[in-house]
């Protein structure tokens, strides 16, 4: 399972290259605050927020439920004692993730009411991937020192 949702996350990561074409560059994912994405919204053409709109309902959807998938299960599986602790920000990623592709399909579709919202999710959601990901390490790092020690 921890294989299929790693291939699933690197196969999503790659596809969004050609959502990022259709779209002429930036998405609203990666802009950090309310303000630039409202600015990046209104320079958008109608089919671009279409494309946007499909594109995060749908693919990046899929998106935190497989990197969040693979996060939490791999920590939970090599973390050892320290699981409990170090699978919080794993946890917590894929739900802020969610939680931003809402406001953001919500501001495509005309409301764009809560897009400040992202100057608090987008920053929590990638800090939150940033750490998920450097304790994984951690974890891997322990369980084959664990391992080279037996």
């Amino acid at each position: 399972m921890l294989l299929f949702l790693l291939v699933a996350s690197v196969a999503l990561t790659v596809a969004f290259a050609s959502v990022r074409v259709q779209l002429d560059g930036a998405m609203l994912d990666f802009m950090m605050n309310g303000t630039q994405a409202r600015a990046h919204l209104a320079s958008m053409s109608p089919e671009q927020k279409d494309t946007h709109f499909w594109a995060t309902v749908l693919h990046d959807t899929a998106y935190p439920l497989a990197y969040g998938g693979f996060l939490i299960g791999a920590i939970w599986r090599f973390g050892g004692d320290l699981r409990k602790w170090f699978v919080a920000p794993a946890i917590a990623a894929p739900f802020l993730d969610l939680l931003e592709n809402f406001v953001q399909a919500l501001a495509l579709s005309g409301n764009a009411t809560f897009l400040g919202l992202k100057s608090l999710l987008t920053p929590a959601k990638f800090g939150c991937i940033f750490l998920a990901f450097v304790l994984l390490v951690t974890c891997l790092g322990i369980a084959g020192y664990k391992r080279l020690r037996a």
